[in-house]
């Protein structure tokens, strides 16, 4: 579980949460009809509904927006961070520690940043992870029980996505919350 928090696999992680979530803005917020398209199975609704619908889906494209930040915010850290100390494991990075001649409050600087930033990761992780968990879930859910949608029933983009940044951001958060 160390892997997952390594500053390069956390810098992949975000880049990633960055990307998706980047197009889910991109998608839902300006072009909500080709994605109604797309992902709908020969439903046909009066215009005013599809007016109706093409709102609301702006409105989740809006929404991503603040996962695209919040991945975005945690990239910056992580590469001033890494610019800073380096990519280094948790053993190299203690043993660099040991070997450094900083002062007793340059290290415990150190210490307190150190911690901050696996406070911070630790809630950037959950917010991303609810952010997909939860499109995850109403993939499986609902819009696979209506038979309305194509997510939920196959290697959709969506359906794929979401469900491997829920797992990857659940089990980087697990492995914070675990210590690593």
């Amino acid at each position: 579980m160390e892997a997952l928090t390594l500053p390069g696999a956390r810098l992949a992680l975000y880049a990633g949460n960055l990307t998706w979530h980047g197009m889910a803005v991109y998608h839902f917020a300006f072009n909500p009809q080709r994605i109604i398209k797309s992902y709908t199975r020969g439903v046909r609704v009066p215009s005013k509904l599809n007016d109706l619908h093409f709102d609301i889906t702006r409105y989740l494209g809006a929404m991503n927006a603040a996962a695209v930040m919040c991945a975005l915010l945690r990239i910056i850290a992580l590469v001033k961070a890494i610019r800073r100390y380096g990519a280094r494991s948790r053993r190299s990075q203690k043993k660099a520690d040991e070997d450094s001649n900083l002062s007793s409050e340059a290290k415990a600087k150190e210490v307190v940043r150190a911690t901050v930033d696996k406070e911070l990761d630790k809630l950037a992780l959950a917010t991303l992870f609810i952010a997909n968990g939860s499109q995850f879930l109403c993939n499986m859910t609902f819009a696979r029980a209506s038979g309305r949608w194509i997510v939920g029933h196959g290697l959709d983009g969506i359906t794929v996505f979401d469900t491997t940044f829920t797992v990857l951001n659940g089990l980087t958060l697990l492995a914070r919350l675990r210590g690593f």
